[in-house]
């Protein structure tokens, strides 16, 4: 095969140099040298591995931004729920029409104050995460 190749490529050689001697035509030069051909594709390789590194970086930041949305959303819907849930406790609770009763609502505001408190955390790494997210270009 590779000898099949090498006859062949002689014999097309053969045959330019036959038909450039018969028409009296001069020898091809080409316009560029093989030096600027070799450093020409070197730069387009560096340009190359520059365009994938850029992307690369690009695809890890936006993986990172899809972490930090799915944080978010998870710590948002129990956040929510909890709210929920707590809105429809306040809202339906009557003050009381006794002391007892009023002592316990009492202390269910009081549970929902710090629960609400530690949820504030939560809240403040909402933020910092839409803030992440919404970073990413």
């Amino acid at each position: 095969a590779l000898a099949a190749q090498r006859a062949e490529a002689e014999g097309v050689h053969t045959t330019l140099v036959s038909s450039k001697r018969n028409n009296n035509r001069p020898e091809f030069v080409p316009q560029v040298s093989l030096e600027e051909i070799v450093r020409a594709w070197d730069q387009l390789e560096q340009d190359e591995q520059g365009y994938e590194r850029k992307m690369l970086d690009k695809f890890l930041a936006f993986q990172m931004a899809d972490h930090a949305v799915s944080k978010f959303n998870a710590k948002s819907a129990t956040v929510r729920a909890w709210l929920d849930e707590k809105v429809a406790l306040f809202a339906a609770a009557e003050t009381g029409s006794s002391v007892p009763e009023v002592e316990a609502n009492l202390e269910v505001h009081t549970a929902f104050e710090n629960r609400y408190a530690l949820h504030a955390t939560v809240l403040d790494d909402l933020r910092a995460l839409s803030t992440k997210a919404g970073a990413v270009e």
